[in-house]
C-alpha cells in the first residue's frame, strides 16, 4: 500500500492535471490547437452562481430572555460584518475552484497578533498535509501546513533557532524556505527540515494553568485544529473526496478537442490546399513531401504536360464526425451542472417553460455544492465567535446596514458571546434568487394595483424606495390637481438638504484634517460619506502635504483608510433580511 506521503504526492499530481484541462493547456501541441475549453466556462458558470449570495447566521439565543434574543441578534450582525471585511465571498470563489478541481478545499483561520485581528486564508491543497485515508467526518489526528518564507523571517519567529537556521540555508539570509506547522486538537509543532524550531499548545483556545480545556472561556465545546476541510463527491473513503467535476469531463474535453480540431484541419485542407498535378495524379513519395502545416500554399508538381494539369481535391468530413462533438458538448454540460439555459444563452429549439425545466435542474444539482459551503461557513461562523471570545478583550465596533437601509453599529467583544449560544447557517439561504423572474412578477403585480409604490421599487432593487415611492406620489398628486409648484417646492427642499449635508461633510473633513496636521489623534467618523472622504484625499493631493513629517503623514492616511473602509462596507452591504 503506497505510504501518506505518496498518497499526498499523487494528489498533487492529480490536482495538477486537472488544472490543466481548467486552462485549456492539457495537450503538448496547445500553441497549434484550437482551445475548446467546455471545463473552464461550465466552472466559471458554476462559481459565480454558488457565491452569489451572503450565507446567513441564526444565532441562536442562550436563554429564552430579551437580553439573550438582543445579543444573539445583534452578533448575527456581526457575524456578516466580519464576513464582509474578510472578503470570504472572495475567498470563497478561489476555495470552490480548489474543490471542483482537486476534489477538496482547506480554510484556515487564527487570530493574527500583528493586526489584532481574525485572519482567513484559502490554503492550496498542495500546502497541506494529511493521510488520504482518514475519513473527512471522523477526528484527524493532524494537519500539516507548509508555509512559504526566508530565513530571515523565520528567525524573526524562532530566535532560539537561529544558530540550526542559518546552517540549513549557508548563512544566506534571504533564502526562501518552507517551513511546516503541524497541527492536532491541542498542539502545533513547527519545523523546517529536520529542526523543530518549536511547539506550544494549541494558540486559538482557552487553555487553564494546569493546560486542562477551559469550559467557561472557550465557545467550543471541545479543543479543534484551526482548518475546515471540504470534498463534494465523498465516499467516505478518503478526505480528498473520490473524484472531480473536472475528472469526470476530462475525456469528454479531450474528446471534444479532437474532433474540433479534426474539423479545423479538414476545413483548411478542404477549402485552402491547392494541388495541381499532372493526369496521372501523385506518386507516393511526392505525397509525403507536402508540407499540410500552410493551408494557403499552392502547390505545383511540374512533371507531365500543361494540358494534363487538374487539380486535386480533399473529401470533407461525414456529417457523424460534427453530431459527434455536439453530442460531447452536450455531455458534458450534463456532466458539469451547466447548459445553455444556466448561462443564459439562447437556442432555437427551446421553449420558455424547457428552458425554465433545464435551469432548474442544473440548480438542484448546483443545491449540493450550496450545502457543501453553508456547512464550511456554518464551521467559520463557529470559529470566528471562538477566537472573539478568546482575544477580544477591548470592546470593538461592526458597521452594517439595516433592513431601513441606515448604519447600525454594534458594539461587541467577548462578553458578546452568551455560554450556551448555538450558531447555524439558515439552509438555502446561499441560493440566488432569479431577480429578472422577481421583477417581472413585481411589475405585473404593480400593473394590477396589487402591490403599493415602496413594495415595487423594493423588488426592482431601486436606491432609496421610500423616497423613489414618496416622489412618485407627490407627482401623481400634482398632475391630478394641476398645480405642481407645490411637488417642486418639495423637490427643492430635498435638495437643499442634500447639500446642507454636503457642506457639513465637507466643513468636518477639513475639520479633522487641521486636528491631525497638528499631530492630534482623530478617530474615525462614524457619519463619513464618500464626500467626506474625498475632501480627504484632495488635501493629499496637494503640494504642501508632501512637505508635512512622514509620522503625520502615516497618520492621516490611517485616519483616511479607516474612513473610506467604513463608507465601503456602508455602501455595499444589503439590508438584513
Amino acid at each position: 500500500m503506497d505510504s501518506s506521503k505518496e498518497k499526498k504526492t499523487k494528489l498533487n499530481q492529480e490536482y495538477e492535471r486537472w488544472k490543466r484541462y481548467y486552462l485549456g493547456t492539457q495537450l503538448e501541441w496547445e500553441s497549434k490547437r484550437i482551445n475548446y475549453n467546455r471545463i473552464f466556462l461550465s466552472i466559471e458558470t458554476i462559481i459565480p452562481i454558488a457565491t452569489a449570495n451572503i450565507p446567513a447566521p441564526n444565532v441562536l439565543p442562550a436563554q429564552n430572555s430579551n437580553e439573550s434574543i438582543v445579543l444573539a441578534r445583534d452578533w448575527e450582525k456581526v457575524l456578516m460584518s466580519i464576513f464582509k471585511r474578510q472578503k470570504i465571498q472572495r475567498k470563497n470563489e478561489k476555495w470552490l475552484r480548489h474543490m471542483l478541481l482537486g476534489k477538496y478545499m482547506v480554510l484556515k483561520y487564527f487570530y493574527d497578533k500583528e493586526t489584532e485581528d481574525i485572519k482567513t486564508v484559502v490554503v492550496h491543497p498542495k500546502d497541506v498535509l494529511f493521510d488520504n485515508d482518514w475519513n473527512i467526518d471522523e477526528w484527524l489526528p493532524w494537519v500539516g501546513h507548509k508555509i512559504k518564507t526566508t530565513a530571515a523571517q523565520l528567525i524573526t519567529l524562532f530566535p532560539k533557532k537561529k544558530a540550526e537556521i542559518s546552517r540549513e540555508v549557508a548563512w544566506k539570509m534571504g533564502t526562501e524556505i518552507v517551513y511546516t506547522e503541524f497541527h492536532t486538537n491541542e498542539l502545533v509543532i513547527f519545523r523546517f527540515k529536520d529542526v523543530v524550531l518549536g511547539k506550544s499548545k494549541n494558540p486559538n483556545i482557552k487553555w487553564n494553568k494546569d493546560w486542562s480545556f477551559n469550559k467557561v472561556d472557550n465557545f467550543f465545546r471541545n479543543p479543534k485544529s484551526p482548518f475546515i476541510f471540504v470534498n463534494l463527491f465523498d465516499l467516505g473513503e478518503t478526505i480528498a473526496g473520490s473524484t472531480s467535476l473536472v475528472e469526470q469531463a476530462s475525456t469528454l474535453q479531450d474528446w471534444i478537442d479532437k474532433r474540433k480540431n479534426q474539423i479545423d484541419r479538414n476545413a483548411d485542407i478542404v477549402n485552402w490546399k491547392v494541388i495541381w498535378t499532372w493526369a496521372n495524379g501523385l506518386k507516393k513519395e511526392e505525397f509525403a513531401d507536402i508540407d499540410w502545416s500552410d493551408p494557403h500554399e499552392w502547390i505545383f508538381m511540374s512533371k507531365g504536360e500543361t494540358s494534363d494539369i487538374k487539380r486535386e481535391t480533399w473529401t470533407a468530413l461525414p456529417q457523424y464526425v460534427q453530431n459527434d462533438m455536439v453530442h460531447s458538448e452536450w455531455w458534458i454540460d450534463n456532466v458539469m451542472w451547466v447548459h445553455g439555459t444556466t448561462r443564459w444563452e439562447r437556442e432555437w429549439r427551446e421553449t420558455a417553460v424547457g428552458r425554465n425545466i433545464l435551469r432548474e435542474g442544473d440548480r438542484w444539482r448546483i443545491d449540493a455544492l450550496w450545502r457543501r459551503l453553508e456547512e464550511a461557513m456554518e464551521e467559520l461562523y463557529q470559529w470566528w465567535t471562538q477566537i472573539v471570545k478568546v482575544f477580544f478583550d477591548e470592546e470593538r465596533v461592526a458597521v452594517i446596514l439595516n433592513e431601513k437601509n441606515a448604519k447600525d453599529f454594534i458594539k461587541f467583544n467577548k462578553n458578546s458571546i452568551e455560554q450556551g449560544m448555538e450558531i447555524e447557517v439558515i439552509p438555502g439561504s446561499l441560493i440566488p434568487e432569479d431577480k429578472a423572474s422577481r421583477q417581472q412578477r413585481a411589475l405585473t403585480l404593480a400593473n394590477a394595483q396589487l402591490i403599493d409604490p415602496i413594495t415595487l421599487y423594493e423588488e426592482l432593487w431601486v436606491r432609496n424606495p421610500r423616497e423613489k415611492a414618496w416622489r412618485l406620489l407627490a407627482y401623481q398628486e400634482a398632475q391630478q390637481s394641476w398645480d405642481m409648484s407645490t411637488y417642486i417646492s418639495e423637490l427643492q427642499k430635498t435638495w437643499d438638504a442634500l447639500e446642507r449635508e454636503m457642506s457639513r461633510q465637507i466643513s468636518e473633513a477639513k475639520n479633522e484634517s487641521d486636528r491631525l496636521i497638528q499631530w492630534v489623534p482623530v478617530p474615525p467618523n462614524p457619519d463619513a460619506d464618500a464626500t467626506h472622504v474625498s475632501t480627504h484625499s484632495a488635501l493629499m493631493q496637494k503640494p504642501e502635504f508632501a512637505q508635512l513629517d512622514p509620522k503625520i503623514q502615516e497618520m492621516f492616511l490611517t485616519h483616511l483608510e479607516a474612513e473610506a473602509n467604513q463608507v465601503e462596507q456602508w455602501e455595499t452591504a444589503k439590508p438584513l433580511t
